[in-house]
């Protein structure tokens, strides 16, 4: 019935309800996990038993009535549909943590895609690649662009898969603080050249799209073969500035038996200066998957795709984890 019922709500357009948890989550620690320019994370616990990440928005007035609040509420009861096996859980939002609108969300429990890698022996790097390429796929599906572009650090680890998340965070940003704002502004404050698209760095007006998630995907597919930034032959973003507004693209690294001519290929497919010649990220998702080894049959399924135990995002975290 339920599942006939949220079908029912999509067809119709009918957002769900959000869930508001004010009195059931409680923070940990006096600091920060991640401190963000217009973000912060915190570790809390939900009903005082399961881990939960939690995102303050220091930028939104967390009176009930506040323009910023609703509008707040609208996007995360539009982020409240998706659900994918790569796409980090929503349960809801408390308005009662350190005086801020808090997100409440699946906490991350080995650390971004290249602190796994770099603690773990014998990782599959393209496996990893694959998961994330099809959440960011199934996001594209749903309309979303994450546009966040450091995918790295936002690709938890976590039941050993890939799982995106602050998706949408810098238009959400935008969408709900009082300042005036540009889309290129607010990933200038968050968001290094290194991952960025050359029209969001150029381009005063920018708007983000889903061909900028491609580029900075490509770029996440080089900083995991390499383990080192990209664009690691400069130091300083002014150069990657002049290197980009020129249509250079990264040099092939050397040393990185990993990184196959086809994987190359598909990166630098990735980084098209014209954003129409790049590939839909379904396309690099399946090519990723091929180059994994048929470990998976692959099909267009992959977007809609869910663990079981992970199917209902809005439940505490003690039914997600149950496997």
């Amino acid at each position: 019935i339920r599942k006939g019922l949220a079908q029912l709500q999509k067809l119709a357009d009918i957002l769900p309800a959000i869930k508001r948890l004010d009195g059931e989550v409680v923070c940990i620690g006096n600091r920060p996990v991640t401190n963000e320019k217009y973000h912060e994370i915190w570790k809390g616990l939900w009903q005082n038993h399961d881990p939960v990440a939690l995102k303050t928005l220091p930028q939104v007035d967390p009176g009930p009535s506040s323009r910023a609040t609703k509008r707040l509420i609208r996007e995360m009861e539009v982020r409240s549909r998706l659900k994918h096996e790569h796409i980090q859980g929503f349960f809801g939002i408390t308005t009662d943590i350190n005086h801020f609108i808090c997100i409440v969300s699946e906490w991350r429990s080995n650390g971004n895609l290249l602190q796994f890698v770099a603690h773990t022996e014998n990782v599959n790097k393209m496996h990893l690649l694959s998961g994330a390429a099809s959440g960011l796929a199934y996001l594209h599906s749903e309309s979303v662009v994450h546009g966040n572009g450091e995918f790295s650090t936002r690709y938890p680890h976590i039941y050993g898969e890939a799982l995106i998340c602050d998706f949408g965070m810098a238009k959400i940003v935008i969408d709900v603080s009082d300042t005036p704002s540009t889309i290129t502004d607010t990933l200038s404050k968050s968001t290094s050249s290194r991952w960025m698209a050359p029209e969001l760095i150029h381009r005063d007006e920018a708007e983000l799209t889903f061909a900028c998630d491609v580029w900075s995907f490509g770029m996440t597919m080089l900083e995991l073969f390499t383990m080192v930034k990209p664009w690691a032959e400069f130091k300083r973003e002014a150069h990657i500035h002049r290197a980009t507004a020129t249509g250079c693209k990264p040099a092939r690294p050397e040393h990185c038996p990993d990184l196959t001519n086809r994987m190359w290929a598909v990166m630098l497919g990735c980084w098209e200066g014209d954003p129409t010649n790049r590939p839909v990220i379904a396309t690099v998702a399946s090519q990723i998957q091929c180059e994994d080894g048929g470990i998976r049959g692959y099909s267009t399924s992959f977007l809609c795709r869910t663990i079981p135990g992970r199917s209902r995002l809005n439940m505490p975290p003690t039914t997600v984890n149950a496997r």
